[in-house]
């Protein structure tokens, strides 16, 4: 029992003296101090003195490549396939015949009509005599000539029944789609075929509202594909309306093709006058917090401000924008880590 009072006492001698001796709470030392100053250093980025050039200005919009003309084919009437005159890929004249269905009865049918209207052709002719000779009412006469106007139209009608029969091209192009066979049923409005004509394609894009006011009829537009192919067109079509959805305009660009394909997506640029603008990389480019395009350039105190800017022509290797005063510095490397007016530490690197 007294070795238990006694290890207890030892033990808190030994707490009691570890108190006194400071070691309970670490003294910060004076380095540590110093550091935590509340001073807090500048971030660095590269900057670029940039001046403005004076450039040719252009509306920018992506797109997609339309062939001129293009028509789905519905059969006018009922029957059977018959005959095939050509298959997919073909190229067709306007007026040639694509494919026939079959007569049937409709040659019998049209002579029974030839005959219904000689027919009632006596029948006037006599009710005419009569009626001269006042032997004959005057609305007999008329019932009869109706009757032979009707017979008349319904030789008509048969003969253009005949003539659909055989389904022809509406202009010379090219047979994009088939969708009979040899000995398929076709009804009235049934779908036989689509032809194409992409001897001219139009490149169909939509304009904002802020550059809509800069286009007009006739501009030069410069058509550049994705694989790098470039075509000259011309402003065929500026609409009058916005789109609901989009609030931007529907324009068409116009061009003689030679090799292109329609439905692909397309690049149009249209000169619209000359600006002073700047050369920058692409990956300078930034968003502010409304989603606007700009950069971000110091001021005199460099400090970072953003200006909001317009993309007025690209190249391969850099955009031209314009929106920012002659001389600049702007940043080039760092820009995703620093906030407008904030100031920081600029390098400007050494000129080659």
């Amino acid at each position: 029992m007294k070795k238990s009072i006694w290890m207890a006492i030892s033990a808190i001698v030994a707490v009691a003296l570890w108190l006194l001796s400071g070691q309970f709470v670490a003294r910060p030392s004076v380095e540590h101090a110093n550091n935590n100053s509340g001073a807090v250093p500048m971030m660095s980025v590269e900057a670029l003195a940039s001046e403005a050039e004076t450039v040719k200005s252009e509306v920018i919009v992506q797109g997609v490549l339309e062939a001129q003309r293009k028509v789905g084919l519905r059969a006018e009437t009922a029957g059977m396939v018959r005959k095939l005159h050509v298959d997919l890929g073909d190229k067709v004249e306007s007026g040639q015949v694509l494919l026939e269905l079959q007569e049937k009865d409709r040659y019998a049918q049209i002579a029974k009509a030839e005959a219904e209207i000689v027919s009632k052709q006596l029948v006037v002719e006599g009710m005419r005599r009569l009626h001269d000779r006042g032997l004959q009412s005057e609305t007999n006469l008329k019932q009869a000539q109706a009757d032979l106007a009707a017979a008349r139209a319904e030789k008509k009608r048969l003969q253009l029944d005949l003539a659909d029969t055989a389904i022809r091209a509406p202009f010379a192009g090219m047979v994009e789609t088939r969708a009979v066979e040899l000995g398929s049923y076709v009804d009235v409005g049934d779908s036989v075929a689509e032809i194409i004509d992409v001897s001219r394609l139009k490149a169909v894009a939509y304009v904002t509202q802020q550059n809509i006011s800069r286009l007009a009829l006739g501009q030069a537009v410069l058509i550049r594909l994705l694989d790098g192919r470039e075509a000259t067109a011309e402003l065929t079509f500026i609409a009058k309306e916005a789109d609901a959805a989009t609030r931007s305009f529907r324009i068409e660009a116009e061009f003689a093709n030679e090799a292109l394909v329609a439905g692909v997506s397309a690049e149009l640029h249209i000169a619209v006058g000359k600006t002073q603008a700047h050369f920058i990389s692409p990956a300078i480019l930034t968003l502010d917090e409304s989603g606007r395009l700009g950069v971000k350039t110091l001021n005199s105190d460099n400090r970072v401000v953003f200006k909001p800017v317009t993309v007025v022509r690209t190249e391969s290797h850099g955009v031209w924008v314009e929106g920012l005063n002659a001389r600049e510095n702007i940043i080039a490397r760092g820009q995703g880590f620093v906030l407008p007016g904030e100031e920081v530490k600029p390098m400007y690197p050494q000129a080659d």
